[in-house]
């Protein structure tokens, strides 16, 4: 949040006590470096200091910004306690973002990524069996099934030659090689295949387990940055807001304590159409808070036409229109 200051030659001193102050000086130099001061001739009032800062600094607003005068105590006897409140309210807000971020890591590690990434592995198992039988048939079961045939072989052939003649011993053998392979080859493939699913089960379910938690870490740190902007925006529950204390109901046909102001004809000139009975207020002293989404509602050409429609006089009679039309101007 900036504060803009439209100074002539004030005494601004009660400046110092917030940050991000911009002063908009029309008179004097102040002989102090601590002010940000920005120089500019002595025109247009303090509504054209406000729309030269708006102008310059379009494309590079803070969230908020607030527009006051050099002196902004007349109209607006508490406006210190109110600044002091809108600062409060954006720091206690944006404070606890880092210890959100880190609780909501933590409970991904613990409990939301664990889960998942069991519910994934359990999903990801029956794929895995699949592709580790049609491996284990290609691969491993045969080899250790021919090992294992020629162990059992050795020793059929030694039970065989006693029991069977030399024709029977030789066709038993084939048929027997036939089924045990088989029998074996089915026995080590159902072994292996629990084996190695076990195995690729725990490995695949740790690799799912970290990129889910990595995902889901991230995701999550998105979910909150975006929840807390959002929420920041409507902590403060408004886009602009008056800080005078004196809020007066006009109409384009005419103001109080201000006769003949030519309202209609200047706000003709801003927004090209022409309305003679119009109500709308106004803050006495003209100060008051905006968001950027609201200033950034209309083109940088538009707060152009401001500063060229002031910027012709020291004081001239546009300047009191402007000052009543800050919340026509901004909604």
């Amino acid at each position: 949040m900036n504060i803009v200051i439209a100074r002539y030659n004030e005494n601004i001193e009660w400046t110092k006590q917030f940050p991000n102050v911009i002063i908009y000086n029309k008179g004097e130099k102040i002989p102090d470096d601590y002010y940000n001061q920005k120089f500019l001739d002595n025109v247009g009032r303090e509504g054209h200091s406000y729309y030269k800062y708006i102008y310059d600094n379009y494309y590079n607003l803070e969230d908020y910004t607030i527009f006051l005068q050099g002196n902004p105590f007349d109209h607006s006897p508490n406006l210190l306690e109110k600044i002091h409140r809108y600062l409060y309210n954006i720091n206690s807000l944006l404070k606890p973002k880092v210890d959100t971020e880190t609780e909501v890591e933590t409970e991904v590690e613990t409990e939301v990524a664990r889960e998942v990434a069991r519910e994934v592995a359990r999903e990801v198992e029956t794929e895995v069996e699949t592709e580790v039988e049609t491996e284990v048939e290609t691969e491993v079961a045969r080899e250790v099934a021919r090992e294992v045939a020629r162990e059992v072989e050795t020793e059929l052939e030694t039970e065989l030659e006693t029991e069977l003649e030399t024709e029977v011993e030789t066709e038993v053998e084939t048929e027997l090689e036939t089924e045990v392979e088989t029998e074996v080859e089915t026995e080590v493939a159902r072994e292996v295949e629990t084996e190695v699913a076990r195995e690729v089960e725990t490995e695949v379910a740790r690799e799912v387990e970290t990129e889910l938690e990595t995902e889901l870490e991230t995701e999550l740190e998105t979910e909150v940055e975006v929840l807390v902007n959002e929420e920041f925006v409507s902590y403060l529950n408004f886009d602009f807001e008056f800080l005078s204390e004196w809020i007066i109901n006009c109409n384009l046909n005419g103001c109080p304590f201000h006769p003949n102001l030519p309202l209609i004809d200047v706000y003709e000139k801003l927004f090209n159409e022409r309305i003679e009975n119009m109500e709308f207020t106004f803050g006495a002293g003209a100060q008051f808070i905006v968001s950027k989404k609201l200033i950034l509602k209309r083109p940088r050409e538009f707060y152009l036409k401001i500063i060229q429609i002031l910027e012709k006089d020291i004081n001239p009679i546009e300047g009191f229109v402007i000052e009543r039309f800050h919340n026509l101007i901004f909604n």
